[in-house]
């Protein structure tokens, strides 16, 4: 995984985890930026097709329009306000409900697995099962969406799915899982000869919010310390 971040309103890289130092040589934080903004005009129709989808799920509030019968005309009405229909809404939930409550089941099947794949493939299946308990566990403390209610809620809201899974040392010295999923409204990706060539995320988070998450992040082309709050424009490669 390459992470890199730049503060909102500005052309100068201020996060760099992957390099460590900074000399006249392209960073791979920059070329990865060059690489998101050259395709992002391709994503225009899907992130706008997804947008629209979003606002079918949310009320749509527009003023009364007098249409309400003899009682109501539109002196009496006004500052009332009227939505659309719930129904794309409750039919959304549904799926979402359904897919959040089914069963997670990982399978690794081989065609005539001899006894020791067999027992090979028992234990990748447990090492999987445990890595999500341990994400779901890394969820709660930061106070996240459980794994399989974002799952929900891009693939029912978005109809894409997107992530990336990998493991990580914390400060104590502790392995760990890291699974997030991504939304798909803010996901760039291009394809290659052998299939998926490369994708990032995009996202704006404070620079507290990053060092919680990566705690050995630290800016090397930046004037002063960054505060707090100061956002930054993430890209997770």
């Amino acid at each position: 995984m390459v992470m890199g971040a730049f503060p909102m309103q500005t052309m100068s890289p201020v996060l760099d985890m992957s390099v460590a130092e900074y000399n006249d040589t392209p960073s791979p934080i920059m070329e990865i930026r060059r690489m998101v903004e050259n395709i992002r005009p391709k994503f225009v129709p899907l992130h706008q097709r997804m947008a629209y989808d979003m606002r079918l799920y949310h009320y749509d509030r527009y003023p009364y329009d007098g249409h309400g019968g003899e009682r109501f005309n539109r002196r009496s009405a006004r500052g009332l306000m009227s939505y659309t229909s719930n129904e794309p809404q409750v039919l959304a939930k549904r799926v979402m409900g359904l897919i959040e409550r089914s069963k997670v089941d990982i399978r690794v099947r081989m065609p005539r697995e001899i006894p020791m794949q067999k027992m090979a493939n028992q234990a990748a299946r447990d090492f999987l099962y445990a890595a999500l308990d341990l994400a779901e566990e890394r969820n709660d403390a930061f106070m996240l969406p459980s794994f399989m209610r974002r799952l929900a809620y891009f693939a029912t809201l978005r109809g894409w799915v997107f992530g990336r899974s990998l493991l990580m040392r914390d400060e104590m010295g502790m392995t760990i899982p890291d699974i997030t999923v991504w939304d798909p409204l803010n996901v760039y990706y291009e394809r290659g000869p052998g299939g998926l060539d490369w994708i990032c995320h995009v996202s704006q988070m404070t620079w507290d919010e990053i060092r919680a998450m990566h705690p050995d992040a630290t800016p090397y082309t930046y004037r002063m310390s960054p505060s707090g709050t100061d956002r930054f424009t993430v890209y997770d490669f």
